[in-house]
């Protein structure tokens, strides 16, 4: 096939390129052109959604809890750009210490794009699913788009279709996690058409800057897009045909986008302490020669996905091998076989010239085996470089539709197509199926890899949110069985054993977390919350310090949270000293008052109840007294008689507003909502200025609420608010009765 190119010694820049020769359709008007597209675009983006609605019943898993339900950066959303500051994982290791552990993913985008979605949507994951959904609509539009402006439309039609079919992007559609791909190739795909636009067009400059800032926010959003340049110099070679006269007019198209990636380098080695500073600590460091053997096979198991979509998996484990195998043959070979095919059809079909170049290089940064995490190989990689393969594929399928000119074989082979497509259109709804809480997917991860320790740990984390303690231990331990330096295993069977109250349990397990990574502050606050659940105050002070001391953010919190353990190890001083003491004084009532008011400094209700009791013996006209023991009491899990006491205070100091306030929620916890409504509004009418009828109001609402009342709880929750617009409860109370 040839092409035409006009070339002028007075200027260099080269004519536009056109579709080749034999993909137009010269029998058909512009009109009727761009009504066969849009009918196109309306089939594709219609079949995309419908393909993937189902996602919508879908709920978060896996990382998107932690990336958006408890990163700060997200639910706050007060400093947007902070995410341009750190690597993908920095929020959640609570430490401003630079340290080589972390990640190299650098994609500030995908955060940006998470603050602007948690504005609208929350954490309701519909909201979420559904962008996801309207971005791979997105992709499916802009894969037509760019091989109709590069070929025919037929040919665009169906590698859209093929792209959009293909199960191997169930993943990163139905996950909300894999943002990240969605948005590099929607960025990346404008870039491209922009390019061919600026290529194509007698005004190139402003279709160029705008390829090359689709490029920069490519780049922003995942590294994918790090060898776009190169995609551009394939293009250049292999479909546009350039020869060396068009060396220095390549040279201008070509600069802006150099630009781009400068600005990105210096973000990125400015935020995370150079390009790819942290190596993988999951496995031994690679040498040259062992990437030259363990690379191949990943490629080529890249290609059977493509080629085979099945025995689909969350979490591959096979392992990297570093001597020449069976699948470093195949990946050899198939690495030869792509070089070329891109030569051989430069001459022939540039476009799938193209394609394989578009392939090879959007995927060449997953084969960076020293800088990826555990999990290499993952099914969420193949996204943006299955473009490439669509394009073939659809290729080949149209190819051999016109060569077989027979009606019966047409007939085999349409039979066949519709075959496949039903076969992918099954593994679609089965993974989506999958993907639809953390229990499904991971229960069904760790049946296909049961000895990867990150899958053991997670469907721990599964069972822990399901309330199943004994099957999270279970999984855990193995977990920390198959990997004995898995921190986040150690610090999750802390939480597990703590939560089952076996502290004596949980402290080495938070110790080994911390020995792994000294610097992870989660580790030392749920440690020091143990201390303080033995009660031992001193070391849940001496935990909370070296918080404070790795955490210079939140030292203002652990340092008053260790100011408090100081505190309560005072008053049980105190309480042990006056318990000594209370044989030989037991008729002493400001002993008994002073060790019921140690007591409940130390948390000890019981106790404090018992010796308020005794104080009270003494002096039963003492309101302060008694109302203490009753606050003791309710305290203590014995709202009846707290009641009673209470009701015993206010008859000697009516107008006690805490002691009244003490009487509602003792009542309220008793159901008694009616009487306890009568004692908050007996305070609004006693004292209309009591300071703290935020709470009143607060409690008024909640007693509605547990009534059956939810339009009387929604207008006290917002007279709490009204008042302290800070009220957490009442916010999330109000939105959940919304």
């Amino acid at each position: 096939m040839s092409r035409k190119r006009k070339t002028s010694p007075q200027s260099p820049q080269p004519a536009p390129i056109a579709p080749p020769s034999s993909a137009k359709l010269p029998s058909t008007s512009p009109t009727a052109l761009r009504r066969t597209r849009l009918l196109h675009l309306s089939i594709l983006i219609l079949l995309s959604f419908a393909l993937y609605a189902p996602t919508l019943r879908n709920e978060f898993v896996t990382d998107d809890k932690l990336q958006i339900l408890q990163n700060p950066l997200v639910l706050e959303g007060k400093n947007p750009a902070q995410v341009f500051t750190g690597e993908v994982w920095d929020f959640a290791r609570q430490t401003k210490t630079k340290t080589n552990v972390g990640t190299n993913y650098y994609r500030p985008f995908q955060f940006l794009a998470y603050i602007v979605e948690f504005q609208f949507f929350g954490e309701h994951p519909i909201g979420w699913h559904l962008v996801n959904i309207l971005l791979n609509s997105a992709a499916v539009a802009l894969v037509y788009l760019l091989v109709a402006s590069l070929d025919a439309p037929i040919l665009a039609f169906w590698s859209a279709f093929c792209f959009a079919f293909h199960p191997i992007h169930t993943e990163p559609v139905a996950w909300i996690a894999a943002l990240p791909e969605l948005l590099c190739a929607v960025f990346l795909l404008f870039a491209m058409i922009f390019y061919h636009r600026a290529r194509s067009a007698s005004a190139s400059l402003p279709p160029l800057l705008l390829s090359a800032f689709f490029f920069l926010a490519a780049l922003f959003s995942k590294e994918a897009a790090l060898l776009f340049p190169v995609i551009l110099l394939c293009y250049e070679l292999f479909y546009a045909r350039s020869s060396r006269t068009d060396l220095r007019p390549l040279a201008a198209r070509l600069s802006p986008y150099l630009v781009a990636l400068a600005i990105y380098l210096y973000a990125r080695i400015s935020a995370i302490g150079g390009f790819a500073p942290r190596p993988s600590t999951e496995r031994p460091h690679l040498s040259p020669w062992d990437l030259l053997f363990a690379t191949p096979p990943v490629f080529a198991r890249y290609i059977g996905k493509l080629l085979l979509p099945i025995h689909m998996n969350y979490f591959y484990a096979f392992p990297i091998t570093t001597r020449l195998t069976l699948w470093a043959v195949i990946g050899f070979l198939s690495a030869l076989l792509v070089a070329l095919g891109a030569f051989y059809f430069r001459a022939t079909r540039p476009i799938l010239a193209f394609a394989l170049c578009w392939f090879v290089f959007t995927l060449a940064p997953a084969l960076s085996l020293n800088t990826l995490a555990v999990n290499f190989f993952t099914e969420r990689y193949l996204y943006i470089p299955s473009v490439g393969f669509a394009i073939l594929a659809a290729s080949a399928g149209i190819f051999l539709f016109s060569t077989l000119s027979v009606p019966p074989a047409r007939i085999v082979l349409s039979t066949a197509f519709v075959s496949l497509f039903a076969f992918y259109l099954f593994q679609m709804q089965r993974r989506i199926a999958i993907f639809h809480d953390n229990y499904s997917l991971l229960s069904t991860t760790e049946s296909e890899s049961p000895d990867a320790y990150i899958v053991q740990g997670q469907l721990a984390a599964a069972y822990f949110d399901r309330g199943d303690l004994d099957n999270a231990l279970s999984h855990v331990n193995r977990a920390i069985q198959l990997n004995p330096d898995y921190v986040l295993g150690h610090l999750n069977a802390g939480l597990y054993l703590a939560k089952k109250e076996d502290y004596a349990a949980a402290i080495p397990q938070f110790q080994d977390a911390m020995r792994l990574y000294p610097e992870y502050v989660p580790t030392y606050v749920n440690l020091a919350k143990v201390y303080t659940l033995q009660r031992n105050w001193q070391l849940a002070a001496e935990t909370y310090r070296r918080a404070a001391a790795l955490d210079p953010v939140q030292s203002t919190v652990f340092l008053q949270l260790a100011s408090l353990a100081d505190s309560n190890a005072k008053a049980n001083a105190a309480v042990a000293t006056l318990h000594s003491a209370e044989a030989s004084a037991s008729h002493d009532f400001a002993g008994w008052a002073h060790l019921g008011d140690a007591a409940s400094q130390a948390g000890q209700w019981p106790s404090a109840a018992d010796a308020y009791q005794h104080a009270a013996a003494l002096h039963p006209d003492n309101a302060n007294v008694v109302y203490k023991w009753g606050v003791a009491l309710y305290r203590a899990g014995n709202p009846a008689q707290a009641v009673e006491v209470l009701e015993r205070g206010l008859q000697l100091d009516p107008g006690s507003s805490f002691a009244r306030q003490a009487l509602a929620g003792a009542l309220a916890s008793l159901n008694r909502f009616q009487d306890s409504n009568a004692q908050l509004r007996k305070i609004l009418q006693l004292d209309p200025n009591w300071q703290h009828a935020d709470q009143v109001h607060l409690t008024l609402g909640a007693n509605a609420e547990r009534s059956g009342d939810p339009q009387t709880a929604i207008r006290e929750y917002k007279q709490a608010l009204a008042l302290n617009p800070s009220l957490d409860y009442a916010i999330k109370r109000l939105a959940a009765l919304k």
